[in-house]
């Protein structure tokens, strides 16, 4: 019973540190060929939030994904190779902080077809630990 309590308790401390981070888009919509623009908010107020690019050789790095959001759920279309496309370095984002990206390298690639998306990064709290960050479902539309 202890131990169900305890996997209880680190599974509210998952939801509680997701909830500290947002992924958020810069638009919600946007024409097929236009620049997805992100931002990953640390809305904590003392705790850090670390990505770490696994880019070693033959290391199957799933930190980065694009999924489509199909009937409320996500659906992963495409792991990104963080160490080939470098679209995010190794950061930390202390409280309160704010780091902006986009996804230039992706935005002939994946984003070539009308549709509702959802961008996944796995994140490391304080212990190591990660936690998936979802951004908002953003749509790209036909021109």
């Amino acid at each position: 019973m202890n131990i169900f309590f305890n996997e209880k308790e680190e599974n509210n401390e998952d939801i509680k540190a997701e909830q500290q981070m947002v992924l958020s888009t810069k638009d919600s919509e946007m024409v097929i060929g236009n620049l997805a623009e992100f931002s990953l908010e640390n809305n904590s107020t003392d705790k850090v939030f670390k990505f770490i690019s696994s880019c070693e050789e033959n290391v199957n790095n799933n930190d980065i994904e694009i999924g489509r959001v199909l009937n409320g759920k996500f659906l992963s279309i495409k792991t990104l190779d963080n160490c080939q496309h470098k679209i995010l370095p190794n950061l930390s984002v202390e409280a309160g902080e704010t780091f902006h990206f986009n996804l230039s390298v992706l935005t002939g690639n994946v984003f070539d077809e009308a549709g509702k998306y959802q961008l996944k990064i796995k994140i490391s709290q304080e212990n190591n630990k990660k936690i998936d960050i979802f951004s908002e479902p953003f749509l790209y539309e036909n021109p």
